[in-house]
Order: C-alpha cells, then sequence, then structure tokens
C-alpha cells in the first residue's frame, strides 16, 4: 500500500517549469503605405550606407528589384552600386515578367536592412528598363517578392524572407 501511496502523492505533485522569453530583435516595424486598397509598399534600405527604396511587399513573386542607375523613369530614386560599401558584381541579365508588365536587369548582392533587421548579402535585380511602361506608372520604385521556397525560377537568388532566417 505505501508504495501505490507515494505513486498517488507523487502522480500530483505541482510541477513548475520556468516560462522564458528570448527577443529575437528588438527594432521598427515597417510602415506600410496602402494603395487604393490594392497593393502596400514600405521602405527598404540598400546598401552601405543605406540607399532607401520604397517596395511593393509581393506574395505572388520570388525577387527583390531596384531601380538601377540608368532606369528610365524621371524623378524616381535609383540604387548607386559606386555609392555602396558592401556591392558585390554578379552582372547577369535578367527579365522578369509581372501581369501588369515586365522588367529587365541585371543581378547585384549587397546589403539589404527592411524594419531595422540587417541582411549581410542579398542577390537582387537592378532594373535597367520595363517594356510596356506600366511598372513607371507606380507609386513606388520596386518589388520585394514575398513566395518562394528555397530559390527563384528566374534568378536563382533565395528569396530575401529566407535570407532573413538563415542570417538569423
Amino acid at each position: 500500500m505505501s508504495i501505490s501511496l507515494r505513486f498517488i502523492v507523487a502522480g500530483q505533485a505541482i510541477m513548475r517549469i520556468p516560462l522564458k522569453t528570448k527577443t529575437l530583435w528588438n527594432k521598427d516595424d515597417v510602415s506600410l503605405t496602402n494603395d487604393n486598397d490594392n497593393t502596400y509598399f514600405g521602405q527598404i534600405m540598400v546598401g552601405t550606407p543605406g540607399q532607401p527604396f520604397n517596395v511593393l511587399f509581393d506574395t505572388g513573386s520570388f525577387d527583390l528589384w531596384v531601380p538601377s542607375s540608368i532606369w528610365p523613369k524621371p524623378g524616381s530614386k535609383k540604387y548607386r552600386s559606386s555609392a555602396s560599401k558592401t556591392y558585390k558584381r554578379d552582372g547577369t541579365k535578367k527579365e522578369i515578367r509581372y501581369g501588369s508588365g515586365s522588367l529587365k536587369g541585371f543581378m547585384s548582392n549587397d546589403a539589404v536592412e527592411i524594419g531595422g533587421l540587417r541582411i549581410k548579402q542579398q542577390a537582387f535585380i537592378e532594373a535597367t528598363e520595363a517594356p510596356g511602361r506600366r511598372i513607371y506608372e507606380r507609386p513606388w520604385d520596386g518589388i520585394f517578392g514575398l513566395s518562394g521556397l528555397s530559390k527563384s525560377a528566374i534568378t536563382g537568388a533565395r528569396p530575401i524572407w529566407r535570407t532573413m532566417m538563415d542570417e538569423g
């Protein structure tokens, strides 16, 4: 009887499990602008020092692109690789097709920052032209692709969110 009594007492004992929290990062949020209840865009920084770009957060595409220094849209922000200390040249030419148009450009690598989270090196497209011109009419500078599991079929680059996870 004493064995079963001890079992019952042990079974009714209160277990205390300490709960701990870990802050992954303590940074700013990303402010989004609503574009006619159709799309949302917000600011990222590319390069070192960071060059600001308003990008469309697109759940239907994989890749990040920003306008290159030869982007033909007057008055738009343009990425200047020569101004970045962390730029790495690739130069491979690429073309992306969207439902609303297409764009051409070349691959580059540089630091990218979003909401205070800094990615050391991310492959992206420096856009040089947009045949059809519909992309020139948009209120944002580039596209931040949120889709994809491992790499883009178009550029071969890892999606930026995957790089964020890999870099911690």
